[in-house]
């Protein structure tokens, strides 16, 4: 309740701030100003201050101040009639004046909230304050499959400090991902290209990567650019697993991870890599109350999952899995003596309306006297069977099966020291200027990809007001800090994108009102009307369309959430 009342609140605030600005610069120059409303549609509540209407309106999409004498926007502030003791000729000046000032607002707001957070600081993982390269993924998913990393062979190597990405300057992990999944350059032979500048011990050298699109959710669509990359780590070990290898060989609580076998540890991955692919006893350099040691250690393989078997239907899309809940003690046992639960990868969706993942089957007595190694073939040959499984709540259900296939996903074993290393929290202080900058270059690139022919960012992947409230909920659920660091963003956006040179836009009335001056106001308003109300129009479709695919991703959070559910349901706790 309280995350929900933060989003509200600040949302509303910052329309307010930009529409505050209209409102005082307009009193200034003594325009009429009839109405001030929060959102827009009917209204739901209204007091009255002079000849100002101020409202709080039904859709919390935006806002705006009336002005009847700047702008002619009937279809949404309506038709007033202005007092004959403000009719009077406005200059361009007023004009500019006018319109200029709410961006201005939600600049200074911008730079309010950046100055808090410059004294106060934010917190972020110190591994996101860094820009040297600490894993690099072997293979990446592509729509044909698991492919071998184009990273490995551009020459990029662990411990890489990265300078630049397309000649934009980054200073934290988070920059060079989007400049990364914003850029648009390609090849000779329309291969997506990425340029780093990286410094390798006291060398500076250009690379030029060829960056896959990689799927962030449920949907192809959201699909964006990466190099399979993750950032330094400081190795600190914050747990030690009582009985493990770590603990057996004297690994102690705060001691710093250096290197391996002569190997200099970057990640937490890359530590985990090496010992997948050496089984045997490695010497570990540890950095413990200033000084460096070298313990030996015996690593031992330990069950990540369980096995379970995934059900498809003839199109490939996924049905459910069947996870055994108990793991059977002998290959040998019946099948009535485990619990399978039912479960959802998530990988290619879930076309299930009646089952959610924790739900039981209740497994036919014709299948009590099969081996365990047998459930792919009884599994196959009950395709026109109805099965029933029990709900969460007790309720008895009935799935019904058509033709499917059945695959059996085995168990699956890792080595590990039985460790844990989490990123330490620090808190970054950043200036507010620079603050700033960052956001107005990070709106700038956005644009740019929007306009490109070439990149991969769409109208679709925007943020309109569901998606900001989304993200404003989470964030008020989490941490304040980082709710305000959202919010400097979301206003030098607000800002820069007002000041489009578009009609209905407060850029597209400054220009207007420059353009007048030029031509001694001998331009045809009624153009200028059409205008408007084409842009109207499209402004409207265009958040519409966003807030459609805000609203979908919004819902792929809950099957990301089954995804989640799954993963824990088959994965041992170590």
């Amino acid at each position: 309740m309280v995350s929900l009342f933060l989003t509200l609140f600040f949302f509303g605030f910052s329309i307010f701030v930009h529409e505050l600005g209209h409102y005082l610069a307009a009193k200034r120059r003594g325009l009429f100003v009839p109405k001030f409303s929060i959102g827009f549609g009917p209204k739901l509540i209204s007091w009255k201050i002079q000849e100002t209407e101020f409202c709080l309106s039904l859709l919390p999409l935006g806002g705006y101040v009336a002005l009847p004498q700047l702008a002619e926007l009937k279809a949404i502030e309506g038709i007033y009639s202005i007092p004959e003791s403000y009719q009077r000729t406005l200059s361009a000046y007023d004009k500019i004046l006018v319109a200029f000032m709410g961006p201005m607002f939600n600049f200074l707001l911008a730079l309010m909230l950046a100055s808090i957070l410059w004294i106060h600081g934010v917190p972020r993982f110190s591994n996101e304050m860094s820009t040297t390269v600490g894993y690099i993924f072997p293979h990446l998913p592509s729509p044909s499959g698991m492919i071998s990393n184009p990273t490995l062979e551009a020459g990029l190597q662990l411990g890489d400090i990265i300078l630049s990405v397309d000649a934009c300057p980054v200073q934290h992990f988070e920059a060079i991902q989007q400049a990364i999944c914003l850029g648009s350059s390609h090849d000779d032979q329309g291969q997506a290209i990425t340029q780093l500048q990286i410094r390798r011990g006291d060398a500076v050298q250009s690379l030029t990567l060829h960056p896959i699109k990689i799927r962030l959710s449920g949907s192809a669509s959201e699909s964006f650019r990466s190099i399979g990359i993750i950032p330094a780590s400081s190795l600190k070990i914050s747990r030690v697993i009582a009985d493990s290898p770590a603990s057996q060989a004297g690994l102690q609580l705060g001691d710093q991870l250096l290197a391996i076998d002569g190997q200099k540890l970057y990640s937490l991955q890359q530590l985990q890599t090496y010992l997948q692919e050496h089984t045997s006893v490695v010497q570990m350099d540890i950095q413990r109350d200033g000084e460096t040691i070298t313990l030996p250690i015996k690593t031992s393989t330990i069950a990540l999952t369980k096995p379970f078997w995934k059900l498809e239907n003839k199109a490939g899309q996924e049905l459910f899995c069947l996870i055994p809940k108990h793991l059977p003690a002998s290959p040998q046992v019946n099948l009535s003596e485990i619990t399978f639960e039912v479960g959802f990868s998530g990988t290619q969706g879930f076309s299930s309306s009646l089952l959610t993942a924790g739900d039981v089957w209740l497994l036919p007595p014709m299948a009590a006297s099969r081996p365990f190694q047998d459930m792919e073939q009884f599994l196959s040959s009950c395709g026109g069977q109805t099965l029933l499984f029990q709900k969460s709540d007790g309720s008895i259900c009935e799935y019904p099966l058509g033709e499917y296939d059945v695959q059996y996903i085995p168990e699956t074993s890792v080595q590990r020291l039985g460790i844990e290393c989490h990123p330490e929290t620090v808190w970054a202080h950043i200036l507010p200027w620079r603050q700033i900058a960052n956001d107005i270059q990070q709106s700038y690139q956005t644009l740019r990809s929007l306009l490109s022919p070439h990149s991969d960012i769409a109208a679709r992947h925007l943020m309109g007001p569901p998606g900001i409230f989304r993200t404003m909920n989470h964030l008020a659920a989490h941490n304040i800090w980082n709710l305000l660091a959202f919010l400097v963003m979301l206003n030098v956006n607000l800002a820069m994108i007002n000041l489009l040179p578009l009609p209905v836009l407060d850029g597209g009335h400054i220009m207007l009102a420059g353009l007048q001056k030029m031509a001694k106001n001998r331009i045809p308003m009624q153009w200028w009307y059409r205008g408007q109300a084409v842009f109207i129009f499209l402004l409207l479709g265009l958040m519409l369309y966003v807030s459609f695919h805000d609203i979908r991703r919004w819902t792929d959070d809950y099957r990301d959430q089954a995804t989640v559910k799954f993963q824990e349901q088959i994965h041992f706790h170590s």
